[in-house]
Parts: structure tokens; C-alpha cells; sequence
């Protein structure tokens, strides 16, 4: 396949993304609850934070994993990014009615992909409401291959359910790297290759999901990493259920750009 099909291919599917995520996103938590919850306690597991971080959520979905993190952590600042409004319409309900959250919900997301804008405060800050003694996310709509941040800007990465939507996985890389600071941590958690529920679940999504692009096994996605600037600390493999076998890989922005 030529160069020249691939943003076609690309704007195609992130279409069809957008689309399956705007209409699950009012019941997202309810039909995936278990499986939501056993993927966060596995991100969450082993991980070491100072507490007051620059991270970026992305894809934030309903934002369940950023109101985990800051009911453990209530001074790291959040950026969260989803190429769904509706999902992004659900995250923002969720931190205006969580009793954690102690603020002010003031922030609204661009509609403009790629918008060097900042949805809710005009000097592109993330340190949130300094009145409150916790900080609530920034949302973004936008795509993962052309974020809305400067070089570096962040201390951690959250890449967590959606590695096989993307249908560039090494341009996405690339760009999580460059607005990653050296030696920045990037937690990637997707569906797994290595077990073989997920290679036919992939085989079959390929056929009847026009949103899906592709599962990799922990070699070929630690393989995809390390060519985009990253460093692996730490991988493992764990199960969901029956059916769901998944990879965490733990990584630094290794170097300079």
C-alpha cells in the first residue's frame, strides 16, 4: 500500500472511532464496568508518582482512570485528550459530580482536532484551580498523531484501552514522545497478541469493526516503542476474564528528540 492511501485509510477509521465511542459513551461505564475496573487496577498497580506531575491521559474516555489517579495523587495536573465529545461531555459530568472533587468545573473542550488552543485557560496552563486543593483535568478533543502541546511538556504518559484503534501506531508513538520530557514515564496498556483469544478476537474485529486497526504482541509492541524513542522498565501480561488477555509495558522517553 502506497504512502499517498495512508491519510485516507487514517481519516477513515479515526472517523469510524469517533462515531462507535460518540454512541457508547452515555452507557461506556455501565457495559464495561468490570473490565474498566480490572484495566485500572492493573495501570495503577506497581506505579510510582512524586504526586505533583504533568500527565496526559489519552484516550481520558469517561474519565475514569484520571479521577483514580487524583483520588490517590490530588495535586498532579491532567490534561485529558479523546477523539469523542460525547465521551469527553461524560468525563466532565463525572468530575462535576464527584464528591473528590472539591472545585470548580470550569473547563470545556476545543471542537477543533489539532488546536494548539487551550480549551479553558488561555496561557495553556495545566495546574488547574489553584483555590482547590485538587486539580481537575483539562479536556481536549483531538487526535492522538497531532496533539495540542508543546515539546516535553509532560512528566507521564497514560495510553491505556486504545493502542489498536490507531491506525498509525508509529507516528502516534512519535508524537506521545515528543510531548514527553526525557526520561518521562509513558504506561501503555492494550490487548495482547500473545494470547490467542485475542488474535482471533483481532482477526474477527478486522472484519466487522471499521473502527479497529490492530493487536500486537508485548515483542512487537516493545519493538514499536523503542523505534519511537522509548525505553521499556518494566512489561508483563495479564488476563481479564476468559477472553481478554492484555499487556502493560512501562517505558521512558530515553534521550534527547
Amino acid at each position: 500500500m502506497g504512502d499517498s492511501q495512508r491519510p485516507s485509510i487514517s481519516h477513515h477509521k479515526t472517523h469510524h472511532v469517533r462515531t462507535e465511542y460518540n454512541r457508547l459513551a452515555a452507557t461506556y461505564d455501565q457495559r464495561w464496568s468490570h473490565y474498566v475496573e480490572s484495566t485500572i487496577t492493573a495501570t495503577l498497580d506497581g506505579l510510582e508518582l512524586v504526586g505533583d506531575e504533568r500527565v496526559l491521559d489519552i484516550p481520558i474516555g469517561t474519565g475514569e482512570l484520571a479521577l483514580r489517579l487524583l483520588q490517590r495523587w490530588q495535586q498532579l495536573k491532567i490534561a485529558g485528550v479523546d477523539l469523542s465529545p460525547r465521551m469527553l461531555d461524560q468525563a466532565a459530568a463525572k468530575f462535576r459530580s464527584s464528591e473528590t472533587s472539591r472545585s470548580h468545573w470550569g473547563g470545556s473542550h476545543s471542537g477543533v482536532v489539532g488546536s494548539n488552543h487551550h480549551p479553558s485557560n488561555p496561557n495553556h496552563s495545566l495546574s488547574g484551580n489553584p483555590q482547590s486543593d485538587l486539580t481537575v483535568p483539562d479536556l481536549y478533543e483531538g487526535c492522538v498523531t497531532s496533539l495540542p502541546f508543546a515539546d516535553h511538556e509532560f512528566d507521564c504518559i497514560f495510553c491505556v484501552n486504545s493502542f489498536h484503534y490507531f491506525p498509525d501506531p508509529e507516528k502516534s508513538l512519535m508524537e506521545l514522545r515528543r510531548v514527553l520530557r526525557d526520561g518521562g514515564k509513558l504506561i501503555l496498556v492494550d490487548w495482547c497478541d500473545d494470547y490467542w483469544m485475542c488474535r482471533m478476537c483481532s482477526l474477527w474485529l478486522r472484519l466487522v469493526d471499521p473502527a479497529f486497526h490492530q493487536t500486537y504482541s508485548q515483542r512487537h509492541c516493545e519493538a514499536l516503542l523503542r523505534e519511537a524513542g522509548f525505553r521499556i522498565d518494566h512489561a508483563r501480561r495479564f488476563r481479564v476474564g476468559r477472553i481478554w488477555g492484555l499487556m502493560r509495558i512501562e517505558a521512558r522517553a530515553a534521550g534527547n528528540l
